[in-house]
């Protein structure tokens, strides 16, 4: 149950997801009032009451009625810490095994998202905290997650397979390794 400030802050910010439509490519680099932008993005995906997101790109979502077209992504390695804000990020090499991966989706909430991701990636970034490029080496959920964002971004079509009612102690949809109950059904 979400309290009256959240909402209200929820309200101000004007952030809605897009459902069912695919992401378009986005090419256009960060304005320079990114750092609302930015905190207003992390607020939505800290608070939004559609599902718990690991990671948002900006195109997922529209503000009065238009498209956010800013490359502009969050991703977080698990549910404990806080959002990486990335502006302009980009993978830079794919390292490691290719894994297919079931996946979870604010864009596509009744589908499993079906992918195909690296077990490592190194991504580059401009920090939208302190503006710093920085590029470093991600494994796992964690490379999952930028993955899966930065395809947004880039405009690459998801295959998709209905979400069917799943067991609570069941390894979770998503791929995270962790039960159902513990992950996207809590």
């Amino acid at each position: 149950m979400m309290n009256d400030a959240i909402k209200k802050r929820l309200d101000e910010i004007g952030l809605k997801p897009i459902f069912n439509v695919q992401t378009p490519k986005v090419t256009v680099c960060p304005t320079s009032d990114y750092r609302l932008l930015l905190e207003d993005l992390d607020f939505f995906a800290t608070h939004n009451p559609y599902i718990t997101l690991a990671g948002l790109a900006a195109n997922q979502l529209e503000r009065n009625g238009e498209r956010l077209d800013v490359r502009i992504c969050l991703v977080r390695p698990d549910r404990f810490n806080p959002y990486t804000r990335a502006l302009d990020p980009k993978i830079v090499e794919r390292c490691g095994v290719s894994l297919t991966s079931r996946e979870r989706c604010l864009t596509w909430p009744e589908r499993i998202i079906i992918a195909d991701r690296h077990e490592s990636v190194v991504v580059g970034y401009m920090d939208g905290l302190d503006g710093e490029y920085v590029t470093r080496k991600v494994s796992g959920f964690e490379a999952f997650v930028w993955q899966h964002e930065i395809d947004h971004l880039d405009g690459i079509r998801e295959r998709l397979e209905s979400l069917t009612k799943q067991n609570p102690n069941d390894s979770c949809q998503c791929g995270s390794g962790k039960k159902f109950k513990k992950c996207c059904g809590r």
